[in-house]
């Protein structure tokens, strides 16, 4: 496997130690790296983004590392099964674990009841048009 670390350019990584194998620094808004970064791993490495919206979204499982110590944006995605959620203290052999887990498990159902519970999966486009009579 290859590791590859994504930051923002109002937050970089300024020690290439931390780099991993790849190292992407996201200046645009918008498009933003993070859905093509998503898209092409097997496991997203999180610490308490907003990113697990995504995650969930697009099937990705997520080992997510709690350092905050606040009450977290989409705090109930966290506690879906395809997202390990754990301590910034964490120990190897509990990083090891969890990560054998996310890999080899099917998520399917935690994804479908996930996206169902919390987030809206029509067609935004098509729903916005009609609430102003325009058809479609």
């Amino acid at each position: 496997f290859e590791i590859w670390m994504k930051a923002r350019a109002k937050n970089p990584v300024n020690d290439a130690n931390l780099h991993g194998d790849r190292y992407f620094v996201e200046e645009p808004w918008y498009p933003h790296y993070t859905l093509d970064l998503i898209n092409q791993c097997d496991l997203v490495v999180n610490m308490d983004s907003s990113t697990i919206k995504e995650s969930t979204i697009l099937e990705k499982p997520m080992l997510n590392f709690n350092v905050k110590k606040v009450k977290r944006v989409y705090d109930f995605l966290f506690d879906c099964d395809h997202c390990v959620d754990l301590d910034s203290n964490s120990d190897d052999q509990a990083i090891d674990s969890s990560i054998e887990l996310l890999l080899n498990t099917d998520y399917k159902k935690s994804y479908r009841d996930a996206k169902e519970k919390y987030l809206w999966m029509g067609n935004a486009s098509k729903t916005i048009l009609n609430h102003f009579n325009i058809g479609v």
